[in-house]
């Protein structure tokens, strides 16, 4: 099917002409009809009888309105059957609402009413029914809302006719789509049927925008929220099979445990999927945050790196400002937008796709600080919100593109994953345990020099080769226990060094070229106090070098082993 152009009025037109056209098929016929009759049904229920089963049965769960062909939300019945929910539910919805020509108190209204709805029914499911009590609003206020009850159409929709991509207000969503019909098509009259007239256009522009090569698109339900249920990332057979796929395309090594360890605690729990990959730098950390989340999203490269993000963590972020904005004051008001924010509000916008963000060395700064909006709305089932700051929207820049609205907060989409690296030294923040508490740890300490996967196709020849391995091999050994060791990225760059060596064919012999690339690499992290386990480690440190003959870098470690005896402690820079 062509694509569909309804952000301009003759576009908007032509597709709403096609649409009312279809209407008069036979089928869509009977479904208008279908339609009438239950808005009629409903508006004749006397205000007495609003509290039966009965009635709440017929505005719950009839299916003229589609969505539910796949299944119904059966917990819903118990709420239903609750004398209590049934009272407060008829008194609810009969109270008065602003007037329509006191348009933005009427949306807020509804909107007020629409989360209460929300908030009664989760007291009991423990989760919030979303499409149900859309479908409900909608035939009890079809002057107002448009008969769209997913979601993810409604906001398809929205985003189609022009309307702000980072909205997510679902009574303004529909109040905006009624205005831009209105503009275009006038008034829809107001009779019940015109009402319903209406709806059944919306919905059929929502099917036409799905450009399936099925002419019956509107046939197929809308998918209801209790069907959906938790967002699943699949088996994690699948995932490893892609996960080992893109790694060896990259020429990287990862333990099939480690994996499956990180897939199993960041979906232990329903909403909060949030792990922190701790260790050794140059271990793979962020190599690995990175191809897991996409193994985990899959298809093709566009998809994965529309919905998998790197964030590289700054020193200084001592509030949520650099994740979410702000409101800058300077600038009019204008809100200052940020990647991140952008990729959260797609993420709450599609709640069954799968988003990753890795916050690489997240602990240079404090994580408790820039994450607390994100802390506290993860451990929050359901009703999980994150404020944004107020003021959004106030300016009013020259690029129209600039112009969309920022919300005053997004729920907590359940379907985000979030992958913090840290490293563990002096110049990183510790983790405190507002974050600890939430997120699943994994550590990266050891690294078998032997199973780096340069090795096979490595420019050195067979002794040169030997050589380096066993050199690096032996320091590993010797300095792990101080935890002074090194990861793959030091290795790769030693080799790197040594190739280069050949390729130039200069001056420096094969055991000077090692001993200047070891002196480079490894020693500069050696640094520690008067303690055992770095007397030790020095002292197997400095034998091995003097054996391998690396002269310049045993004498190093000789000084730095003098310093400590001296001072107390030492460091290769001084």
């Amino acid at each position: 099917m062509p694509a569909l152009d309804l952000k301009s009025d003759e576009g908007l037109r032509r597709a709403c002409e096609e649409a009312e056209a279809r209407m008069e098929e036979e089928t869509h016929a009977e479904r208008l009809r279908a339609r009438v009759a239950l808005l009629n049904e409903v508006r004749a229920t006397p205000l007495e009888q609003r509290s039966s089963v009965e009635f709440l049965e017929k505005i719950w769960f009839d299916e003229t309105l589609g969505g539910m062909k796949n299944g119904k939300f059966k917990q819903m019945f118990d709420v239903i059957a609750d004398e209590d929910f049934r009272s407060w539910f008829a008194g609810r919805v009969a109270v008065d609402l602003p007037s329509r020509e006191n348009g933005e108190s009427r949306v807020d209204g509804l909107e007020e009413m629409r989360k209460e709805l929300l908030e009664r029914a989760r007291s009991v499911l423990g989760r919030q029914p979303l499409l149900m009590v859309n479908r409900v609003l909608c035939v009890l206020f079809p002057e107002d809302l448009i008969g769209i009850s997913y979601q993810d159409n409604l906001f398809r929709v929205l985003r189609a006719l022009g309307g702000h991509g980072s909205e997510t207000n679902h009574v303004k969503a529909y109040a905006w789509i009624r205005r831009r019909l209105e503009e275009v098509l006038g008034p829809p009259g107001e009779t019940l049927e015109a009402l319903a007239r209406r709806h059944y256009l919306a919905k059929l522009l929502s099917g036409r925008l799905e450009e399936s090569d099925n002419e019956e698109v509107d046939e197929r339900p809308e998918r209801a929220e209790d069907e959906i249920g938790p967002v699943n990332p699949g088996p994690f057979s699948e995932v490893w099979t892609r996960f080992e796929g893109l790694v060896e395309q990259r020429g990287l090594l990862f333990d099939r445990a480690d994996v499956e360890s990180l897939h199993l605690g960041l979906w232990a729990d329903e909403q909060r999927h949030f792990a922190v990959l701790a260790g050794l730098s140059g271990t793979g950390k962020t190599q690995l945050a990175y191809n897991y989340g996409r193994a985990l999203v899959g298809g093709d490269q566009e998809e994965m790196d529309s919905r998998v993000k790197t964030v590289p963590v700054q020193p200084g972020w001592h509030d949520p400002a650099p994740l979410l904005g702000f409101s800058n004051p300077l600038a009019g008001g204008l809100y200052q937008r940020t990647e991140f924010l952008d990729f959260l509000i797609r993420a709450a916008e599609r709640p069954a796709e799968l988003y990753v963000c890795v916050l690489d060395e997240m602990n240079l700064s404090h994580p408790e600080q820039y994450l607390a909006p994100l802390l506290s709305a993860m451990e929050q089932r359901d009703d999980g919100w994150i404020a944004l700051q107020r003021g959004a929207g106030q300016g009013v820049p020259a690029e129209p593109a600039e112009r969309a609205e920022v919300p005053e907060g997004l729920p907590y989409p359940a379907n985000l994953v979030l992958i913090g690296t840290v490293n563990m030294d002096e110049t990183t923040m510790g983790l405190s345990d507002k974050v600890l508490d939430r997120a699943f740890t994994l550590e990266f300490w050891d690294v078998e020099v032997a199973k780096w996967p340069g090795w096979a196709g490595c420019g050195l020849d067979r002794e040169d080769e030997e050589e380096v391995q066993g050199v690096l091999g032996e320091l590993m050994t010797a300095l792990r226990p101080a935890r002074l060791h090194f990861g793959w990225r030091v290795i790769a760059e030693v080799v790197r060094y040594l190739e280069a060596r050949v390729r130039e064919g200069g001056g420096l012999d094969a055991n000077e070229a090692l001993d200047r690339v070891i002196y480079a690499k490894v020693l500069p992290k050696m640094r520690g106090d008067d303690s055992p386990r770095y007397e030790r480690a020095l002292a197997a440190c400095g034998k091995i070098l003097r054996e391998r003959g690396l002269k310049r870098s045993a004498a190093k470690v000789e000084d730095l082993d003098e310093d400590r005896q001296a001072t107390g402690n030492f460091r290769f820079w001084r």
